[in-house]
């Protein structure tokens, strides 16, 4: 069965409009990425290696920091490109802050992830169009007690 030229016509722009559409999200998640870098200070010269080094001894605070400064770093390459492949932005950023590739590779999984920052298409990389903040995901529920307590669990043996 072959399609008429109207039909054809009519696929091209629903398809020219899911992409105008997918570059407009692209854009707004791009806008509140930068916002973050500016209210954390990422990718400032001096500030951020800085920052890095200083926690190198708390593994947990120097990978939420490492991560945050590397979703900065492929947010600004990606800005001017669209779109990456994934050792281009590794290789520089390891260059720059002196972390492993193999250490990035877990970054990549984690912004990559459904609703993170970035989209991963086979080895390339973009900005995502479907990026949600993660106290606006609906895994959450809001508590129906007013009280901020955090229940204690005890284990133990009987």
């Amino acid at each position: 069965m072959t399609k008429s030229v109207k039909q054809m016509a009519d696929e091209k722009r629903t398809g020219d409009k899911l992409l105008k559409d997918a570059k407009k999200k692209q854009a707004l998640v791009n806008d509140l990425l930068k916002e973050r870098a500016k209210q954390y200070k990422l990718g400032v010269k001096g500030v951020s290696t800085k920052r890095l080094n200083g926690l190198r001894n708390d593994l947990p605070a120097f990978s939420k920091m490492a991560q945050l400064e590397y979703v900065e770093h492929a947010r600004r390459v990606l800005e001017k490109s669209g779109a990456l492949h994934i050792d281009i932005i590794n290789n520089r950023f390891s260059r720059l802050f002196g972390i492993s590739v193999a250490t990035l590779k877990r970054y990549i999984k984690t912004a990559t992830a459904q609703g993170g920052p970035l989209a991963r298409m086979g080895d390339m990389i973009m900005i995502s169009s479907s990026y949600v903040e993660p106290d606006d995901d609906d895994y959450w529920w809001e508590d129906d007690d007013d009280d901020d307590d955090v229940p204690t669990f005890l284990v133990g043996r009987e």
